[in-house]
């Protein structure tokens, strides 16, 4: 609801001009031109631009993984899937609020000297999508598979990361996004708690 998504918006982001600023904006100026070949191949895996499943696909792909390795049933299928996805849905509003609340200027626009290595996104910068959606799945399927946990919060970080790599995100963007997308997973969780199957 509208007062849960408001509690949980995150702080404004630092603004150009501030020390904070300016630090995240350095590192993206020598990220540009210092990126090594597995940073960027870990920013094109993640890029995923037009046409492609974008960030919840890898998700999904993930979690279809872990239900075949389980053989998990009909409904258990059922049962990580709407669990997760709608954590990601939840993610995709939460963030897109965020956006559009405080208008964050991406790194190219502060800064045409900052160049990507993907396309660039046309909204927003703070707070990462892609941070909010994977942190979101990540808490979802560590609860489901959790001896699989330290491979899906490794996977989050990295999607975040990858990001800072591409020179699209500031890194504030990404670790807010992380601990925004972790909080809204919680939701999902509490879910799966609740909901009788255990």
């Amino acid at each position: 609801d509208q007062a849960t998504l408001i509690s949980l918006r995150p702080q404004a982001p630092p603004q150009p001009g501030t020390p904070d600023f300016e630090t995240a904006i350095n590192e993206l100026r020598n990220m540009a031109k210092n990126r090594t070949r597995e940073q960027f191949r870990i920013a094109s895996y993640w890029a995923d631009g037009v046409g492609s499943y974008t960030p919840p696909g890898h998700w999904n792909r993930k979690a279809a993984e872990y239900i075949h390795e389980k053989q998990l049933n009909e409904i258990r299928t059922a049962r990580v899937m709407a669990l997760m996805n709608t954590a990601i849905q939840d993610a995709g509003i939460a963030c897109w609020d965020v956006k559009f609340y405080y208008l964050l200027p991406r790194p190219t626009e502060v800064d045409p000297n900052v160049t990507t290595c993907t396309g660039i996104p046309n909204f927003p910068a703070y707070s990462s999508g892609h941070s909010t959606f994977s942190a979101a799945a990540a808490e979802v399927l560590a609860y489901l598979f959790p001896d699989k946990a330290a491979e899906v919060q490794a996977m989050a970080k990295e999607a975040a990361e990858s990001r800072i790599y591409g020179c699209i995100h500031y890194r504030f963007d990404s670790e807010i996004g992380l601990t925004h997308g972790k909080q809204i997973g919680a939701y999902g969780v509490l879910r799966g708690q609740s909901d009788g199957s255990q």
